[in-house]
């Protein structure tokens, strides 16, 4: 179903069969697709025009990546972001794959860092002011490392540089879930983080953190479950047609 927060409207949609990632992104003004991914050894993947209420499959693409931790992405001017692993070498870094909804392609684009494509939750993405992509990654120091692009416009080349880093008390954890919010221009984050000690045992933080390291910090305790998360929204006025809806 498709859900405008701001604006209440909804709107059910034909649903691909089987259980697969779905993303949503803009390729006109107030024109919005749906990129599904089959995940399989290699990636197939179908689109949905919300205008057209139909599918198709992208048949003329043969991926050479692999997309990790496929419910981790942003959304930004147009395209969708993922962290990827090369399909033929995985030995290779891990990188940032895009899709463009107006050519229907994909382009890869390089981190600000070295990360094994084996461990992408060890970095997670956001996005910053709506014009630039944002980057936390685990660094091996128990610190966190938040790198900002430069602003994202499809005709320049992607650069990064590093904003802010903040420490972290050592625990012995099997590893991190984190999502979070920057203001770059006073260098402060809004992160959410779920330490995972066993299948059975989380603890979730929510804190504020800038220049002057760690500010203000909630526990949440041990639970069973994952929440709460941080996600990315811009209110937006669209309407949702629901005239040419034909069917969940």
């Amino acid at each position: 179903m498709l859900w405008n927060t701001c604006t209440g409207g909804t709107r059910w949609i034909q649903q691909m069969k089987g259980s697969y990632p779905y993303a949503l992104g803009s390729y006109q003004e107030s024109s919005y697709k749906i990129l599904s991914c089959r995940d399989s050894n290699v990636h197939e993947f179908a689109i949905y025009e919300v205008n057209s209420n139909s599918w198709w499959w992208i048949l003329d693409v043969i991926p050479d990546f692999k997309l990790l931790y496929t419910c981790t992405y942003v959304s930004l001017k147009g395209k969708t972001y993922w962290f990827a692993s090369d399909s033929k070498d995985e030995q290779l870094d891990m990188f940032l794959v895009s899709f463009d909804y107006t050519t229907e392609r994909f382009g890869r684009l390089s981190l600000p860092f070295n990360c094994p494509s084996g461990f992408p939750r060890d970095a997670t993405l956001s996005v910053v002011s709506e014009e630039k992509l944002a980057v936390l990654q685990h660094n091996n120091t128990w610190g966190k490392e938040i790198w900002v692009s430069n602003e994202i416009d499809g005709t320049n080349e992607v650069s990064w540089r590093k904003v802010l880093t903040v420490n972290d008390p050592k625990r012995d954890i099997w590893f991190t879930i984190a999502r979070f919010l920057l203001n770059e221009e006073k260098k402060v984050a809004l992160c959410c983080e779920t330490c995972i000690f066993n299948f059975n045992t989380t603890m979730k933080k929510l804190y504020v953190a800038g220049e002057d390291n760690i500010v203000n910090l909630m526990d949440y305790g041990e639970t069973s479950t994952l929440g709460p998360i941080i996600l990315d929204y811009v209110p937006s006025l669209v309407q949702i047609s629901r005239s040419v809806a034909k069917g969940k």
